[in-house]
């Protein structure tokens, strides 16, 4: 079985055509009056042929073993071919034709495919009721196929309903359409009844359908057939681009658009020949290769392509998933994770979206579909994951743990140990019910204990619970009853080591050799505690009370008191007492017999005690006054804003005392300063710091004297010419003055860089006094202006400008000029100046500015002297005369004039003099002179010049 690809024909008017042999060869044959002959058909040839087609010069075939080749012909008397080339394998075909379109179509038993070599595209055009017997050809544009029954017409774009056109109860083999005289004519080719060797020819008349007429015998059995007059025109379906989208709500799928131009027949679009539909639009494609072809209920011919749908798997992305099965009485679980893609992407669940971090829980036995979203929305990952359910695990008691109660005396708790088990447990023991398995105050004794599961599994089995038994350290109690007001004692003393047991009473754990005081009349409570906490005793202690002491008076002592002038210290001594006294003295009362700062006198004592006792004992007080010292003291009053003064002096002691003032202690001797009006508190101690004499000193505000003020001086700044300094000099005073002038403040009256003009001096003394008084700063330019004349040289040529500053009246001290930097004597030149504004500064002996003079130096012309090269002395007073330019301005200068033989002619030193053509009464005729001139530029240069020129009369 074979394919074959047909070409268009280039010839109009062809009565020739080529058949396949069963030789495996190729032969071209021409019809000339109905007799056929033959020849072979050279060249290269590749794979033998079998069907074949032919476009113009182009030749298609199937070879012997089903591969597609194509080849040119090379057309004369003896025909060759030459580019042979192969296409395509796996083709199962004995019949081939081609359109003009260069489109191949062959038949395979009851299937109809079309080629295109250009694309390399094969579609399926459907399924035909009658299988090839042969040949497929076209005739005036129309498919016609060789089978059994006769010539079938066949539908392009609905196989299924090919039928017969021309019955020939005869197999044809070969068919194909030859014009002879501009007319086409259908053949067909089969083997001779009686000689199979040969094959008979049959011209079909296709209009009127009669019996297929004999034209003569070729002498070989012929396969195939065709001519470049049998390609049909056919219209094919154009198709444009194929849109191939992700599908956003399914997983890994795609919609699919075939996009054809506009068209007015009805097209049906067919995916793998088994989607059908009218758009062209197939959805939910998962990724592969696919081929769709597009059929036309109207004259086009069907036309299809093939395409690939990629994968929309997201790369790198991989979800991995922790699930926890089901089990008893407890739900599953289900925990994604995405990795990088954790952050970004979303899972689907039962319509709600949730992000990585969440772990779908209480999921019973079952399936769950889960979706991966990706931040556009469209679906990256959807898998469904099975939660299994597991069984119950049975019931296994591992152990029993009795161990003593820390917090029960001579109780113990019980804890059931059984396996790991996802079910609930119920535990009984000794009269309780729990789920934990852990039971508490249980006293010693013979227990069944019963454990039962959610499912209803149970077990049991015996337990007992011993007595606890402590291992007590030897230890002994000293307690001691209450005692008037005292309290009473419970002391606890050990014989050995405490072996970390504790004691605890009143909530509170103490070292078993601990004494508990301050303890009223009553019964307490007291529990030994291991050095694990738990309790390894209990006891209880009464305290009882006892009888009180009477109040007994040893002794009264008295003292003088140190930091208090004039008073005393009382202590009260009694016998020793277990219960608490109140002392009363003065109206004061302690519990200490001390009282403090008593002044000379006689007291009623009182002691009461809290066990009910009184005594009363009158107490006398001494006068323990101290010998004063003697004391030199000297005052200074407070004046104007001046602070006072106190000074104290000790004289004739060797004592040394402290003065106590302001709460702060003091030398003695010493001046107490910066003291307001007033009233100032003083107190004497001594060495010891007691208390020896006290003073008070009272301080009186004086008067303030008025401000006087004496002399005002005005004097020109040193360093800032024009401005002047004024000086305020006033009476002595105490108290502090502010002076006020242009606008500044200050406390010492001098005021620098006044201008000239009248200001208002103002003056405040922090005494209160105010004064207002004008001064007048006079204008220091003209009062110290100093006579000076300035002689002035501007620059010229090269030469730089200077100044003579020369003594012309008072020079008012000036001495030196100062400029840039540099200072000259009044009288010396300055220069090396420059053109432009220049600076000086007159200066006195000591540096101090007297004038400041701004001299503008101006460039002076400095114009070279030009001689012309021809004068005509013929007085018309135009260039009449020989002589330089009249803008220079030459010193010294010497004009010569020469004739050829070096005789001077004219001399002058004058500038604006020039030489006529004469020397005297001579004139001279035309020709050449000669010239040669000295002289000196402005800024000192010297020059020489010679040359010639032309007199022209």
């Amino acid at each position: 079985m074979f394919a074959l690809t047909v070409c268009a024909v280039l010839k109009s008017y062809s009565q020739s055509f080529y058949v396949a042999t069963s030789y495996g060869s190729l032969n071209k044959v021409t019809i000339t009056n109905n007799i056929l002959t033959s020849v072979p058909v050279g060249g290269c040839s590749m794979g033998g042929f079998f069907s074949i087609a032919v476009r113009g010069n182009q030749l298609y075939y199937f070879g012997t073993t089903g591969s597609l080749y194509s080849a040119d012909i090379v057309d004369g008397p003896s025909p060759y071919l030459t580019n042979c080339k192969f296409i395509t394998a796996d083709f199962s075909s004995n019949s081939l034709t081609v359109d003009k379109n260069g489109i191949l179509y062959y038949a395979s038993s009851l299937e109809l495919y079309s080629y295109n070599p250009a694309t390399n595209t094969k579609l399926f055009l459907g399924e035909m009721p009658y299988s090839p017997s042969g040949d497929l050809a076209f005739y005036k544009d129309e498919l016609y196929m060789a089978s059994y029954p006769g010539i079938v017409k066949v539908s392009l774009n609905y196989p299924e309903s090919s039928s017969i056109d021309y019955p020939t109860y005869n197999a044809g083999y070969g068919l194909t359409t030859v014009k002879i005289n501009g007319s086409s004519k259908l053949y067909t080719f089969t083997g001779n009844s009686t000689n199979y060797s040969l094959t008979d020819v049959y011209e079909l008349d296709m209009e009127n359908k009669t019996p297929p007429k004999l034209i003569g015998q070729l002498p070989y059995s012929v396969f195939d057939a065709g001519s470049a007059d049998e390609v049909g025109n056919i219209s094919v379906i154009q198709l444009g681009d194929i849109k191939i989208e992700q599908k956003c709500d399914a997983f890994n799928k795609a919609r699919v658009t075939v996009q054809t131009p506009a068209h007015t027949a009805n097209y049906t679009y067919e995916l793998n020949g088994s989607q059908t539909n009218t758009t062209g639009i197939f959805d939910n494609l998962s990724p592969g290769n696919y081929q769709v072809v597009v059929r036309s209920d109207g004259n086009e011919s069907p036309n299809g392509k093939t395409f690939v749908v990629p994968s929309f798997s997201v790369p790198g992305l991989n979800v991995t998933a922790n699930i926890v099965s089901a089990a008893c009485g407890t739900t599953g679980s289900i925990k994604l994770d995405a990795g990088t893609f954790n952050s970004s992407y979303k899972i689907q669940f039962e319509g709600k979206l949730y992000g990585f971090d969440h772990t779908f829980e209480n999921l019973i036995a079952g399936d769950y579909q889960l979706t991966i979203i990706k931040p556009d929305g469209c679906i990256a990952y959807k898998k469904i994951y099975v939660v299994d359910q597991q069984p119950c695990p049975p019931i296994i008691i591992n152990s029993v743990d009795v161990s003593p109660q820390c917090d029960a005396f001579k109780m113990s708790t019980v804890k059931i140990n059984t396996a790991p088990s996802p079910e609930v447990y119920t535990y009984t023991l000794a009269g309780q019910t729990n789920t934990t398995g852990l039971f508490s105050n249980v006293e010693p004794g013979f227990y069944q204990l019963f454990v039962i599961s959610a499912s209803g599994q149970q077990v049991g089995r015996s337990v007992t619970v011993k007595d606890p038994v402590y291992g007590i350290p030897p230890y002994h109690v000293t307690k001691t009853d209450v005692l008037c007001n005292a309290k009473g004692s419970i002391k606890f003393s050990l014989s050995g080591a405490s072996n970390g047991y504790k004691i605890k009473y009143d909530g509170t754990t103490y070292d078993l050799g601990q004494e508990f005081t301050a303890l009223s009349t009553g019964t307490y409570h007291f529990t030994i505690l291991t050095a694990e906490g738990c309790i390894a005793d209990e006891l209880d202690y009464v305290i009882a009370e006892a009888s009180c002491p009477f109040i007994a008076i040893e002794k009264i002592e008295t003292a003088a008191e140190c930091d208090v002038f004039k008073t005393a210290s009382v202590k009260v001594y009694t016998a020793v007492h277990p219960d608490v006294y109140f002392y009363t003295l003065n109206n004061v009362t302690n519990q200490t017999g001390e009282f403090r700062y008593i002044s000379p006198g006689v007291y009623k004592l009182v002691i009461t005690s809290s066990g009910g006792d009184r005594k009363e004992q009158d107490v006398t007080v001494p006068d323990f006054t101290i010998t004063k010292p003697a004391i030199n003291v000297t005052i200074k009053h407070p004046v104007c804003d001046l602070p006072g003064e106190v000074q104290l002096e000790f004289p004739g002691t060797s004592n040394t005392y402290i003065i106590r003032f302001n709460g702060q202690a003091f030398d003695q001797s010493r001046a107490f300063t910066n003291l307001k009006a007033g009233t100032h508190h003083f107190t004497i101690l001594n060495a010891a710091g007691c208390i020896v004499d006290e003073r008070d000193f009272i301080l009186i505000q004086q008067t303030c004297p008025p401000i006087t003020v004496t002399q005002i001086k005005t004097d020109a700044e040193c360093d800032a010419f024009g401005l002047a300094s004024v000086t305020v000099l006033t009476a002595s005073h105490p108290d502090t003055y502010t002076y006020k002038l242009a606008g500044a403040t200050n406390t010492s009256g001098v005021f620098n860089n006044l201008l000239p003009g009248n200001y208002m001096l103002t003056i405040t003394s922090s005494g209160g006094d105010y004064k207002e008084q004008t001064v007048t700063v006079p204008d220091f330019k003209v009062l110290n202006k100093p006579g000076l004349t300035v002689q002035i040289q501007n620059p010229v040529c090269t030469l730089a400008g200077n100044v003579t500053f020369v003594e012309s009246g008072n020079l008012r001290g000036a001495t030196q000029i100062a400029h840039n930097g540099n200072f000259y004597n009044v009288g010396q030149k300055i220069g090396n100046l420059g053109v432009g504004n220049n600076q000086f500064k007159v200066l006195n002996a000591t540096g101090c500015v007297l004038d400041e003079i701004n001299i503008v130096l101006k460039q002076e012309d400095c114009i070279d002297v030009s001689f012309p090269n021809t004068f005509t002395p013929n007085g018309d007073g135009v260039n009449d005369i020989f002589r330089p330019n009249q803008d220079s301005n030459p010193v010294n200068y010497r004009l010569t004039i020469f004739d050829r033989n070096g005789q001077q002619l004219f001399t002058t030193t004058d500038l604006r003099r020039g030489w006529d053509g004469t020397n005297g009464n001579v004139q001279y005729g035309a020709g050449v002179y000669y010239w040669m001139v000295k002289y000196i530029m402005p800024d000192g240069s010297p020059a020489l010049g010679k040359g010639w020129v032309t007199l022209v009369r």
